[in-house]
């Protein structure tokens, strides 16, 4: 089959959706492949294992009064949105010791030194420049080297920890702090709005509902389960070969799939030496989310600890006095762990959760899975300022887009994914109209 159009969009989450939205409103032809059986990539809402409750399975939630471009799209489109529960429960598992507070006293102000020295570098971050343009090259180290010269205390070191292992989906000192500070910045200059204060709003509908939403009104040609094999390009255009053999030529292509996956698309020409480079191994976010019914939790019950197997747990769904459903948050390299096994997943969650009787569990690995090769992306140090600039460089006709190579704070989120969305179908259009001129 060859099917001819202005542009052939590679991957439908976020960002390929709005890009093959946008280039639709704008009168371009599209076709939009995605290797998965669902839209969404990263993102994916499903029913809890024989249940009804609708659980999220990867990127869950927005806060409309910091993310323009998501909180846009939900209002065009008239999306509902729900709230997690309150939270009512609070533990922390800090050198194996179970508290209701973060810190012992005498720590109190080694937690609210570092606190301040967050807050701080991320005033000095703009969220409305590409980090490329500010002078932020002292804060694309790692959190070890941020951290280091505040000498924290045990416990306040091991809280900022497990909170930051959770944000980044590995073990922090692998991860460049200018990232998670970048966040900070764009949700009010708040480590606490970042960390969880204002994340709880959800889609209603599950994540899926908004792109099913864009695809429908434009009339998008998608098609599902059509995993990319090659891209090729000449002076005429670009060829677009399935795995299956299927063909679909087009004037542009933009490829808007996981960065660690863009190695399984043979791209000819080959990538400039300096997208290589960027590419040449995985990043290291590895995280993982299990989503578990549990019987004789708390109430409204969030747990943190560096020291648990899983290192953050929230309730989701308070089902009755005794009977929850939550979603807990770990990383590959931090614990071991299969978060399809019940007995495992029990195992992580006993530091926490003691007394507590984990019922059944549900997660798709997006570690193992093909389409993804891992969780959102985070850059290692000295990467964060430089891995969005080099990816937005167009290689010819191929166009890159993603929450991984967006220009946006937010980039990792769904809010970056959109932004990321937008800026390349507005490169793409002022190509082909300046080729058509």
């Amino acid at each position: 089959m060859t099917n001819e159009k202005d542009v052939v969009v590679v991957g439908a989450g976020y960002a390929g959706v709005t890009a093959a939205r946008d280039l639709r409103d704008r009168g371009f032809s599209v076709t939009l492949l995605e290797a998965r059986d669902r839209v969404g990539g990263r993102t994916y809402s499903r029913k809890f294992k024989n249940r009804e409750e609708l659980m999220e399975f990867g990127g869950a939630w927005i806060a409309t009064d910091y993310m323009p471009n998501i909180a846009r799209e939900v209002r065009r489109y008239d999306v509902p949105l729900m709230q997690s529960p309150d939270l009512t429960h609070y533990r922390f598992l800090i050198e194996d010791r179970l508290s209701m507070f973060p810190v012992p006293p005498d720590e109190i102000t080694a937690l609210e030194r570092a606190w301040l020295a967050i807050a701080g570098a991320a005033e000095r971050i703009s969220a409305h420049l590409p980090l490329h343009m500010q002078p932020l090259a002292d804060l694309d180290v790692s959190w070890a080297e941020f951290l280091g010269p505040l000498e924290l205390p045990p416990a306040t070191y091991d809280f900022y920890t497990a909170a930051l292992s959770t944000y980044v989906g590995g073990h922090p000192h692998d991860f460049s702090a200018l990232h998670t500070l970048g966040c900070i910045a764009t949700l009010g200059k708040s480590p606490y709005n970042a960390f969880h204060g204002v994340l709880v709003d959800k889609f209603a509908n599950g994540t899926e509902d908004l792109l099913h939403r864009m695809v429908d009104e434009a009339g998008i040609d998608l098609l599902l389960s059509t995993p990319v094999h090659s891209v090729r390009q000449d002076d005429n255009g670009v060829l677009v070969t399935s795995v299956e053999g299927d063909t679909f030529s087009a004037r542009v292509c933009v490829v808007a799939v996981p960065t660690n996956t863009i190695r399984q698309i043979d791209l000819s020409p080959v990538l400039s030496d300096a997208k290589a480079a960027a590419l040449a191994a995985n990043h290291p976010g590895r995280g993982y989310r299990v989503n578990f019914l549990v019987e004789g939790a708390p109430a409204g019950f969030f747990a943190l600890g560096w020291r648990a197997g899983l290192q953050m747990v929230v309730t989701e769904y308070q089902v009755d006095r005794n009977l929850a459903l939550m979603s807990a948050f770990g990383a590959e390299g931090l614990y071991p762990l299969d978060p399809t096994d019940r007995e495992q997943v029990q195992k992580a969650l006993d530091p926490v959760l003691d007394g507590a009787r984990v019922l059944e569990v549900d997660a798709h690995d997006f570690n193992a899975d093909p389409f993804s090769d891992g969780t959102w992306r985070i850059n290692p140090p000295g990467w964060a300022r430089r891995f969005a600039k080099t990816m937005n460089e167009p290689e010819g006709r191929v166009f890159f887009a993603g929450s991984d190579v967006s220009f946006a704070m937010l980039n990792g989120w769904m809010e970056g994914a959109v932004d990321s969305g937008h800026l390349v179908a507005d490169g793409v259009a002022a190509y082909l109209t300046h080729r058509s001129a």
